[in-house]
């Protein structure tokens, strides 16, 4: 019903001498449920990823972490598109969410899709609100994304993973993981 999740933004100054962040990944989870989170897992944060009401992440229990999910294409209606998800993401940091995270909807799960999302529309939304850019992210996409896509950071998961064995819990691979920071790194300051 709930997992850890180590992540941190790769494109901060320094990295040196921190430790990873436990957050907390829910979807639709009520009062009791969010409780025993923080009485059992003790996170650093909650990211909430199944479109919860503002009035729920005022209330979080830790720094709330909102996932504001876009299509993969847009179509003809980027612009109220556009408008929709700045308006609620305003709506969200007013309410006290620490960090808004871009990720793709679609498919069985609420996120984790590994699919990019629209880039025109993302870079948009990155322009009027401080967003992470999430979903489809791997060593070889990062640099460009970042480039077309001003995020304040980037978040990360089966992008850099080892390949998947069927019954065996998916594992991060180092080399993929330095790989990736080392090229959000530079996209950051290329742009």
């Amino acid at each position: 019903r709930y997992w850890r999740d180590w992540s941190s933004d790769v494109c901060s100054s320094d990295l040196t001498g921190r430790v990873p962040l436990v957050v907390a990944i829910t979807v639709n989870a009520d009062e009791g449920l969010l409780a025993s989170i923080v009485r059992d897992v003790d996170p650093d944060a909650i990211q909430y990823a199944g479109g919860e009401p503002q009035e729920q992440v005022a209330a979080s229990p830790r720094p709330a972490w909102i996932v504001v999910h876009l299509p993969t294409d847009s179509g003809g209606g980027a612009a109220g598109l556009l408008a929709k998800v700045v308006a609620g993401g305003r709506g969200y940091l007013a309410a006290g969410a620490a960090r808004l995270l871009l990720d793709t909807a679609g498919g069985k799960h609420p996120g984790g899709t590994g699919v990019r999302s629209d880039t025109g529309v993302a870079a948009a939304v990155a322009r009027e609100i401080p967003v992470v850019l999430a979903g489809g992210l791997n060593p070889a996409s990062v640099g460009e994304a970042l480039l077309r896509v001003p995020a304040v950071g980037v978040d990360v998961a089966s992008g850099v993973e080892r390949p998947r064995l069927a019954g065996v819990r998916p594992t991060k691979d180092p080399l993929a993981v330095a790989l990736f920071a080392k090229r959000a790194r530079a996209a950051r300051f290329d742009r």
